[in-house]
């Protein structure tokens, strides 16, 4: 089983406009709303693939219950913890006319020491040997900055896999903790190691030092640049194939999901990484939140080329 903890979910609200002005009225030609963060993301990627996947965290409010019931029509059912506050809200504004996009993020609600430990009792009452749990994302206030250090210890006792994919500190000290598999992007590579990533070179030298504190597998992924991926005394180039590239919101999450659904499957990890790759490229051509189909991966896994490199 995949599980999937999203501490801070948001609802995502995402917005089209055509030539963004500050001193008049800014007309939306179309808007969608998704349930988002990365953990929850990363779970609807699964779904889309065909899987299962459990989604923990935290749920409260008007806002929470939208997140909830959009989630419930696609099909995936989470095991979220009642809070007194509110979720957050995201905007995402893409502008057609100059192509980008701006991000508007809500910090989250604080969370309680006794929701915080209903939502822990929820989580190991849950897993089991052999799952996959998938750590990815922001946290919210009140909650420790050491949280997925604790959870990644607890699950390695456990005999459960753990996949982290965060920022800042609350990355650095869950790399501390072991997990199985690390997956920062090149810029979160460089402040966890607190210096500049700037080539290749700079990735796989900062993945070698990532893996000698006992983490066995390290992705870096990099946008439209190759994705390295160093395990053991194997390394990795993951080329993507050339697509249009519409949004890369939740790039990196479809990335996560692809590897983790098809590892849980018992792919190869260069199979895994391939169909990773697939559901990366997939996403970055739909609009805004918007989810792929299953059978545009599918044309796109052919076409990810993977490359084994001499260290």
């Amino acid at each position: 089983m995949v599980n999937c903890i999203s501490l801070n979910p948001s609802l995502d609200k995402s917005l089209t406009i055509k030539g963004f002005v500050f001193w008049d009225i800014n007309r939306v030609l179309e808007s969608r709303v998704d349930p988002g963060s990365k953990g929850i993301n990363v779970g609807r990627v699964i779904k889309r693939l065909g899987g299962k996947a459990k989604i923990f965290g935290f749920i409260g409010g008007y806002t929470g219950r939208q997140i909830h019931d959009l989630l419930k029509r696609e099909g995936v059912y989470p095991e979220l913890t009642p809070i007194r506050g509110e979720n957050r809200t995201i905007i995402n504004l893409f502008d057609i006319v100059t192509g980008k996009e701006i991000r508007i993020n809500e910090s989250g609600p604080s969370i309680s020491g006794l929701e915080l430990k209903d939502f822990m009792d929820k989580l190991f009452n849950s897993l089991k040997s052999g799952d996959f749990l998938i750590i990815s994302g922001s946290i919210p206030p009140g909650v420790p900055i050491d949280i997925y250090k604790r959870i990644i210890t607890k699950a390695n006792r456990l005999g459960v896999k753990s996949f982290l994919d965060s920022d800042g500190e609350p990355f650095s000290r869950g790399l501390d903790a072991k997990p199985f598999l690390v997956k920062p992007n090149r810029y979160e590579l460089g402040r966890a190691l607190n210096r500049e990533i700037k080539n290749v070179k700079d990735v796989i030298e900062g993945a070698r030092e990532i893996q000698k504190k006992g983490i066995e597998v390290v992705v870096v992924s990099g946008g439209k640049k190759d994705i390295i991926c160093l395990y053991k005394d194997s390394l990795f180039k993951i080329s993507p194939p050339h697509v249009p590239v519409q949004s890369t919101i939740g790039a990196g999450d479809a990335l996560s999901g692809g590897i983790a659904y098809s590892l849980a499957l018992g792919s190869s990890l260069e199979g895994a990484l391939r169909l990773g790759v697939a559901a990366g490229s997939a996403k970055v051509m739909m609009p805004g939140t918007k989810l792929f189909s299953n059978s545009l991966v599918k044309s796109l896994f052919k076409k990810v080329k993977v490359t084994r490199l001499n260290l």
